[in-house]
């Protein structure tokens, strides 16, 4: 079963007035050609943008923590100039991690743990997947699907579900999952959940993703800079988180949440799928480039918390300061 995320038309997109949708590759190859990503709900489009902006930056270099802020800044003017993505480096990385953009892959699905299916005695039900459907003992409020039956995903939105889950997903009570003599079923929230993210927007997809590249030098915690699907080996569950570290480390690599879609037999829709903790120690701190951050009366940064009755306007001060 495959469901490439290179090839395959996922990605909802606008060229002008016209939209369409397109996979990874195409993306990136025409990404100067391309107005706007128009990804859906919000907080896929968050998680989406950070997984992007990470192979941005691979494919033109501007992850190199050793750049001073000058050098830094000189290539991003140098990459800004050409106009657009170099399609040797874009080809160059994709073919380098081809099997792992692979949404249904049996050894290395993109983003996911296919371990789950063994350490899981049971699984959460596509119904847990999308969080705008009622789950367990929750309640019904947006829709009426209920567990007995429910819909399948199409794999085209189950990826926008996944990153959810991985960037918003709730703490409390999941699935339980045992790994060698640990068996828990409890999991922590998501980086991002209760936040808000700003992220720039330029006259293309290709200005947006460069202007969004933070300055690597920045990130530079001594950790590994490697996102997910760079990483040789499925991480330790029982280890110590990695370190947040670079622009792949710090934007892709903080899920508290471990996740595995199943895809139906066709593969084209997701009809189970399993959600449960990911790490059991403590995890590193590390600051998100596309938050606002406060500090509390004993000086520690903390994010500033998503409020539906506050006006963003309020929050336009914050974005232009280098140091809160």
């Amino acid at each position: 079963m495959s469901y490439d995320l290179l090839t395959r038309a996922w990605v909802p997109v606008r060229e002008g007035d016209v939209r369409s949708k397109v996979g990874l590759r195409e993306l990136f190859l025409r990404a100067h050609e391309l107005t706007d990503i128009e990804a859906s709900p919000p907080p896929a489009a968050s998680g989406l943008w950070r997984v992007l902006t990470v192979i941005a930056a691979r494919v033109t270099g501007l992850d190199d923590m050793t750049l001073t802020a000058e050098e830094w800044g000189d290539l991003q003017a140098e990459v800004l100039e050409a106009g657009r993505f170099d399609p040797e480096a874009v080809e160059k990385y994709f073919a380098r991690y081809a099997e792992r953009f692979d949404l249904f892959d049996a050894k290395r699905p993109w983003l996911q743990d296919p371990r789950l299916r063994e350490q899981c005695k049971t699984s959460s039900g596509v119904n847990k997947l999308v969080m705008a459907r009622p789950a367990g003992n929750n309640q019904v409020w947006f829709n009426h699907v209920t567990a007995l039956n429910p819909p399948p995903v199409p794999a085209e939105e189950a990826v926008f579900h996944l990153l959810m889950q991985l960037y918003y997903g709730p703490s409390g009570q999941c699935t339980p999952r045992t790994v060698g003599t640990v068996s828990a079923g409890n999991s922590k929230a998501g980086p991002l959940r209760t936040t808000i993210s700003f992220h720039p927007l330029g006259r293309t997809v290709f200005e947006s993703l460069i202007a969004g590249i933070p300055p690597a030098h920045k990130y530079d915690t001594g950790g590994a800079d490697v996102a997910p699907w760079e990483a040789e080996e499925l991480p330790d569950p029982l280890g110590l988180p990695p370190r947040p570290s670079g622009v792949g480390g710090v934007l892709t690599g903080r899920s508290q949440h471990a996740v595995l879609l199943q895809p139906s037999p066709d593969g084209a829709a997701v009809i189970d799928a399993w959600i449960t903790w990911a790490w059991r120690d403590r995890e590193f701190p590390a600051e998100d480039p596309y938050l606002i951050y406060q500090r509390n009366k004993e000086g520690k940064a903390f994010a500033r918390q998503a409020d539906a009755g506050r006006a963003l306007w309020r929050d336009f001060d914050a974005l232009l300061l280098d140091d809160a």
